[in-house]
C-alpha cells in the first residue's frame, strides 16, 4: 500500500505512520518510511519497541539508529534477554560494566551474567580496560561473580587474559614467557 501511494506520487502525511510500524512489529514498513525521508524518533522508538518486546523492530531500531546510552543497553540486555546491544557500546561502557558487576554482592541473576559472559567473550579490550578489570578481579579475590567467571571462563581463550598474571606478577609484560606457560 505505501509503495502504491509513492508510486502514484500520493503523500502520505501521517506523522505517527511510523509509530504504527513501530507498534505493529512492521519493521519492512519502517524501513520503507526510514528511506523515504521519515523522520525517526530513535529513542521513543526503542522504548515502544522494549516496551512491547519486539526483539526484531528493537534490533532494526538499533541497528539504523545511533548507539543506546550505557544505561538503555543495560536495562534492554537484562529486561529482554538481547545482549546482543552490547556490541553498539564503546569498549570503555563494555568496561565499567564487567566492573560494575564485580561489585555485585549478591549473585547477578542470569540475564545480568549472559550479559558479561558476552562481553568478557566478545569485546577484544585495549590495555588499559584490562588492566582496570585486572585490578578488580584482584581486589576481589572472593567475589560470587568473579567466583562465577572462573568457573565458567577458566576454558575460554577469547577472556583467559582476565585472570592471568600481569607485568607486576612476570616482571615483563602482559603475558607469561613460554617457561612459565608450561608450568
Amino acid at each position: 500500500l505505501l509503495q502504491w501511494f509513492h508510486r502514484n506520487e500520493l503523500m502520505v502525511n501521517e506523522p505517527d505512520l511510523l509509530k504504527l510500524a513501530v507498534r505493529y512489529e512492521s519493521v519492512d514498513a519502517a524501513s520503507w518510511l526510514w528511506m523515504h525521508g521519515y523522520e525517526i524518533n530513535w529513542l521513543k522508538f526503542t522504548e515502544i519497541a522494549k516496551e512491547n518486546m519486539a526483539i526484531p523492530m528493537l534490533r532494526w531500531l538499533l541497528d539504523h539508529g545511533p548507539p543506546p546510552s550505557l544505561t538503555f543497553a543495560f536495562e534492554l540486555a537484562v529486561s529482554c534477554d538481547c545482549v546482543e546491544v552490547m556490541r553498539w557500546l564503546p569498549e570503555q561502557h563494555r568496561a565499567e560494566i564487567v566492573i560494575w558487576a564485580l561489585h555485585q554482592d549478591e549473585p547477578l541473576i542470569n540475564d545480568a551474567r549472559k550479559m558479561i559472559w558476552w562481553i568478557l567473550t566478545r569485546t577484544l579490550f585495549d590495555e588499559s580496560s584490562r588492566r582496570n578489570i585486572r585490578n578488580e578481579t584482584r581486589q576481589l579475590k572472593s567475589s560470587k561473580i568473579l567466583l562465577w567467571l572462573k568457573e565458567n571462563l577458566a576454558n575460554s581463550t577469547a577472556c583467559n587474559w582476565v585472570f592471568t598474571a600481569t607485568e607486576n606478577d612476570y616482571g615483563h609484560g602482559d603475558q607469561p614467557t613460554k617457561k612459565q606457560r608450561t608450568e
